[in-house]
């Protein structure tokens, strides 16, 4: 007659594959609780917060520079600050494809060519997508300049994990209205 005693479940598996599927349920217990793995993000919410800084720091650049407020001899740590990628395609609002070193050297040439008062500023930003050494971006950029209407574009980017830190390569800026001092605004 048979045993009435249960039999442990590692009693129906070959030696040591029961430690592999308990290993891999706990895996996917864990991904299902907390999601993507901070791994394939490098380093998870760290390089988003680095991208996004990264962001910032890159329209407050651009301010200084366009505006004049910046040593005009401090152009390659300006640059630097910005972290665009010289291969970076940049698509620019007339639908023109750029590089990233024709931006940097129409730049370099555009010294305090906004003026004094001119400072661009990125709002409305949202992550879009993640993926293993980059992360797509999507914000509204704003560009204010004194006695002109204020430009409004919607921009894309990618932001990549990079040897040195982050940096940026790729960008599509589309016009998408201005508004000028009374607050009216008129589309493209």
């Amino acid at each position: 007659m048979r045993s009435s005693t249960s039999r442990r479940p590692s009693q129906h598996l070959p030696n040591g594959l029961w430690y592999i599927v308990a290993g891999v349920v706990v895996m996917f217990v864990l991904y299902i609780a907390f999601g993507i793995p901070k791994s394939q993000t490098q380093n998870g919410d760290n390089f988003a917060a680095s991208c996004q800084a990264s962001l910032f720091e890159f329209h407050e650049t651009l301010s200084e520079w366009l505006s004049g407020r910046k040593n005009v001899d401090g152009f390659k740590q300006s640059w630097e600050r910005m972290r665009m990628d010289d291969d970076a395609v940049v698509i620019q609002p007339t639908g023109r494809e750029v590089t990233g070193s024709e931006i940097r050297s129409t730049l370099q040439a555009m010294h305090g060519a906004a003026g004094i008062g001119f400072y661009t500023v990125p709002t409305k930003i949202v992550l879009r997508r993640v993926f293993p050494n980059s992360l797509l971006w999507s914000y509204v950029e704003e560009q204010h300049m004194p006695s002109s209407p204020t430009q409004i574009h919607a921009t894309t980017a990618l932001c990549e994990q990079g040897d040195t830190g982050v940096k940026w390569t790729y960008l599509h800026e589309t016009k998408i209205e201005e508004q000028g001092e009374s607050g009216s605004v008129r589309g493209k």
